[in-house]
């Protein structure tokens, strides 16, 4: 699993296409298939105590899957402004398909609200 380490803010979306490619031949990870019905990729966050703030998934399209090795979700405004300005979120990614589980990536999100421009 690779970790990712990344900034946003409260008070705009958060957005981001993740591309998956296998490490052996170097050409995106054909688990990550718009067209397999049995394929849900799942991502959840949760703050430093651990509790669930968040939770995402192709079920719901709010994960979607444009093509194959990459999946991408956009997380509204209005879910970001009831995060907490200032704390650090941990987040992951895991695929479920016919062969089990196999999670994809981890990551935090530090939500950051002090930056003026000078």
């Amino acid at each position: 699993m690779y970790e990712w380490k990344g900034d946003a803010v409260n008070w705009a979306d958060w957005a981001v296409l993740v591309e998956v490619t296998n490490a052996d031949t170097n050409e995106p990870l054909d688990d990550i298939d718009p067209d397999d019905t049995e394929l849900v990729i799942e991502l959840q966050m949760q703050d430093n105590t651990g509790v669930v703030v968040l939770n995402l998934t192709t079920e719901d399209d709010t994960i979607t899957i444009p093509e194959i090795g990459s999946f991408q979700w956009r997380v509204d405004l209005d879910v970001m402004a009831g995060l907490n300005e200032g704390q650090t979120y941990r987040w992951a990614a895991r695929l479920t398909n016919t062969g089990g589980t196999t999670p994809l990536v981890c990551g935090s999100l530090a939500l950051d609200g002090d930056f003026s421009w000078q």
